[in-house]
């Protein structure tokens, strides 16, 4: 009996002693970040999406063409601190399908825009499109009061992006460019929050060029002291330099600044001004862009309000092609310019940068990467680098800061084979070390500055309807996540 005791005391004595060892080394365990992660949702199918993110939440919207349901549209939405990830399915009771095109974060509040294909035919047998703009607060869904809203804007054919930003007023103005007149003029919406005596209500602007000079807005984006909106003109058609019918207009871009109640004016309906309009020398060999090409925007060291333009082009004595991006600290001069190489036909697909930094991230698309291609230039490289981020088999659709780990610098979102939902993690600063992606060093070439010449140019601005939100019907999905990869330190 004496003996079984001691066996038990024993026993229990080195048990508690494993324990306390285990809880110690729990405590002062810390585990080693991981600098490159890929994971597959298997729960969720993906053909395009965007992801956004700010220090509290990320939130990636998922579109999937269901042959049999139509167009699904899916939220997966994470909160950093305390670590927590819901997905939600959106049924947006419209009455047609439409696309989200794109997303932005203010404030807290995530905002959206995208166009719907009705089934209404015109005089030309085309579907009518309209445009729609929605938003919702991330913090709202995880404390159990979160909604969801979104109005139809049926002034434009249209809404292909969009910027928020505090106005005089100090709540948000929502300025979404797209185009009006069955898809033929360009357009700005402006949804303006104004405070009320015990409220507030929303108003609603249309901003435009009169005449149109042929102009499409490709892109716009707060930067600090004002909306700039970048631009460029319609071509005719796109025949190359030497051909008889080339049109010079496809080596041009132009830029325009307003304050931060944005382009419309409540001095007057029609208000003249001078849009940035900028020639990329002839002597360039990688000047030539397609027709409504995608240009983009994007921060660079935004303490100082710079910003960067960035498109594909096609060089004009080979069959080749790459991204030109043109950093600026004013719309009237960019004091140099750079140039890669990626492939024919590119096309540049979303963009950004590590804020306050000028080491940039973007997604394209060309002849060759027709699944994505990412990008990883920083301007003002003494060596010129540019790395690239390549893996078969897997999409790239959107890339955007991450905030929610330790070392992790950006997300990217896209899918694995046909559909399925894939979120990649990488490191911008640890590139050295095992990555998930296949990874390839080039260099870009540098071009001289210039100074811009003048187009002049005028706004008219129309106050239309209050805007009507309605509430989107959402329903929560189980997320299934599959660890694909990881690598952590120099671990493989």
């Amino acid at each position: 009996m004496m003996k079984r005791l001691i066996r038990r005391l024993t026993f229990f004595v080195v048990l508690f002693v494993f324990v306390s060892e285990v809880s110690a080394q729990e405590q002062d365990y810390v585990p080693t970040p991981c600098q490159s992660i890929r994971n597959t949702f298997s729960s969720i199918k993906e053909h395009k999406s965007i992801v956004r993110s700010n220090n509290d939440y990320r939130v990636v919207h998922i579109q999937y063409n269901e042959p049999l349901s139509g167009l699904l549209h899916t939220f997966v939405i994470k909160r950093f601190s305390p670590e927590y990830e819901i997905a939600l399915s959106a049924n947006f009771n419209i009455g047609a399908p439409f696309c989200i095109t794109d997303m932005r974060i203010y404030n807290g509040e995530f905002y959206y825009c995208g166009t719907v294909v009705s089934d209404v035919l015109d005089m030309e047998g085309n579907p009518i499109t309209y445009g729609v703009v929605g938003h919702f607060s991330p913090q709202a869904f995880f404390s159990g009061s979160g909604h969801m809203y979104v109005t139809e804007v049926k002034e434009v054919s249209t809404l292909t992006r969009l910027e928020i930003n505090t106005s005089s007023s100090q709540l948000e103005l929502i300025s979404a460019i797209g185009t009006k007149d069955n898809n033929t003029n360009a357009c700005i919406v402006e949804l303006r929050h104004v405070a009320l005596t015990g409220g507030t209500m929303w108003t609603k602007n249309l901003d435009y060029l009169n005449p149109t000079f042929d102009i499409y807005f490709s892109d716009i984006m707060y930067t600090g002291d004002s909306l700039t909106l970048l631009s460029q003109f319609k071509c005719s058609n796109n025949y190359l330099p030497g051909h008889a019918s080339y049109d010079t207009r496809h080596q041009m871009f132009l830029l325009d600044r307003s304050g931060i109640d944005g382009f419309s004016t409540l001095l007057a309906p029609i208000w003249t001004h001078n849009m940035a309009q900028y020639n990329i020398d002839n002597d360039s060999y990688c000047k030539f862009h397609s027709n409504r090409c995608p240009m983009r925007l994007c921060h660079i060291d935004v303490a100082d309000n710079g910003f960067g333009v960035a498109f594909g082009v096609r060089e004009t004595e080979l069959y080749k092609g790459g991204i030109r991006l043109f950093p600026f600290g004013n719309t009237w001069y960019y004091d140099s310019c750079i140039y890669y190489r990626t492939g024919v036909h590119a096309e540049i697909r979303d963009i950004g940068n590590l804020h306050g930094t000028s080491q940039l991230f973007v997604v394209s698309e060309d002849a060759t990467y027709s699944n994505g291609l990412v990008t990883l230039p920083t301007l003002g490289s003494a060596a010129h680098d540019v790395y690239w981020l390549v893996d078969t088999g897997y999409t790239y659709n959107s890339i955007s800061q991450s905030h929610g780990t330790v070392l992790v610098d950006v997300d990217i979102t896209g899918h694995k084979g046909p559909s399925d939902y894939t979120l990649f993690q990488q490191s911008i600063n640890s590139l050295i070390l095992p990555s998930c992606f296949t990874k390839v060093e080039h260099h870009y070439d540098v071009f001289a500055g210039k100074h811009s010449s003048s187009l002049l140019v005028n706004w008219c601005t129309e106050k239309k309807e209050e805007p009507i939100w309605k509430e989107v019907e959402l329903t929560e999905i189980e997320l299934k996540v599959d660890d694909e990869c990881k690598k952590c330190g120099y671990m493989d």
